[in-house]
């Protein structure tokens, strides 16, 4: 099922977008000869979510892909030991219930701009996965870039490009 692709982001993901991007332009200051690990960015990335995630959600790390689709759903390109780099739940009361239940709404995934296209794809398949099999939850892969321009997402002037681009192998499609 193809929904209707949502063009703008929660606030508190651009907050945090573009605080990692002054964060690298700021560590490249200290670090020019070295790339910093996908690892320390993301890293940095959930940092800057979780200051400015409302209170209603909470931010976890390296959730199974499994435990964000709905339960019994398989698909292809999702193992059982394929990880989300980030989820956010949201805490909600089930009417009639007394304790607070959490649900998956985001998914969100940091690749360097300078992964294969290969590891890229993959990672867009299985946003796709989450966000075609679960109810009301978004996906997002946010790709990071350094003393570079990641050519299949930007322009020749590093503006986003602004098509919708289908998710091969899957019924989705992503905007920049």
């Amino acid at each position: 099922i193809m929904t209707t692709v949502q063009r703008t982001a929660p606030s508190w993901f651009k907050s945090a977008a573009q605080g990692l991007a002054f964060w690298i332009g700021h560590r490249r200051t200290i670090y020019s000869q070295h790339e910093m690990s996908e690892g320390a960015l993301a890293a940095e990335l959930g940092n800057l979510i979780y200051a400015h995630l409302p209170d209603k959600f909470s931010l976890r790390y390296e959730q199974p892909y499994l435990k964000l689709l709905p339960h019994g759903v398989k698909v292809k390109d999702v193992t059982d030991l394929a990880r989300a780099d980030m989820s956010i739940w949201e805490r909600y009361t089930p009417e009639g219930a007394t304790r607070k239940r959490r649900t998956p709404r985001y998914v969100i995934e940091l690749k360097r701009a300078s992964a294969s296209p290969t590891r890229i794809d993959l990672d867009l398949k299985r946003l796709a996965a989450v966000a075609e099999n679960s109810e009301n939850v978004r996906a997002f892969l946010c790709i990071a870039s350094e003393e570079s321009r990641p050519k299949q997402f930007t322009n020749n002037n590093g503006f986003a490009l602004k098509e919708e681009f289908k998710i091969s192998g899957t019924q989705s499609v992503y905007v920049v």
